[in-house]
Formats: C-alpha cells, sequence, structure tokens
C-alpha cells in the first residue's frame, strides 16, 4: 500500500510539471498528526444509525485540490467508492 503511494507520489511529480502535491496524516479518530493545514477531516453520520455506531471520514473540499485516499492500515478501512462527501 505504501510503495503504491510512493509510485503514485513519483509519477505525479515527474509526469505532471504544474502539479503541486500537498498531503496530511491522520489518526483513526481523524485528527492530523502531521501535514498540511488545509487537509481537513471532517466525521460525517448516517441519517439511521445511532451516532455511536455508524461514521464516516470525509475530506473538506479545498480549492481545486484532487484527494486521493490512501490508507495505510487496510485491513480496518473500508471505503465506499459510491460515497459522496456532504462538506
Amino acid at each position: 500500500m505504501i510503495s503504491d503511494a510512493i509510485a503514485l507520489y513519483e509519477l505525479l511529480t515527474k509526469k505532471c510539471k504544474d502539479i503541486r502535491i500537498i498531503s496530511a496524516m491522520f489518526d483513526f479518530e481523524g485528527n492530523r498528526l502531521h501535514g498540511d493545514k488545509n487537509i481537513v477531516v471532517v466525521k460525517n453520520y448516517y441519517e439511521d444509525a445511532p451516532k455511536d455506531k455508524a461514521w464516516y471520514y470525509s475530506i473538506k473540499k479545498y480549492k481545486d485540490y484532487v484527494f486521493i485516499r490512501i490508507p495505510v492500515n487496510p485491513g480496518c478501512v473500508v471505503e465506499s467508492p459510491a460515497m459522496h462527501d456532504k462538506t
């Protein structure tokens, strides 16, 4: 997983000279560990589930950036490709 992230970073920086890459790392509760302050994690709750039972995180939209999520522990990460950011 990490090697995929490194390969993607290298591809983008070598092939796309006009790209500016920002990054950040967050803990399992969505708290920033380090990285760009413009990347903000939002905790979202499902309407039909108790708040302590089901939630998901999204990244708040920022300017013209496209965010690529790269989980570093895929064993406990479930991400739905159909999930849309409501922020």
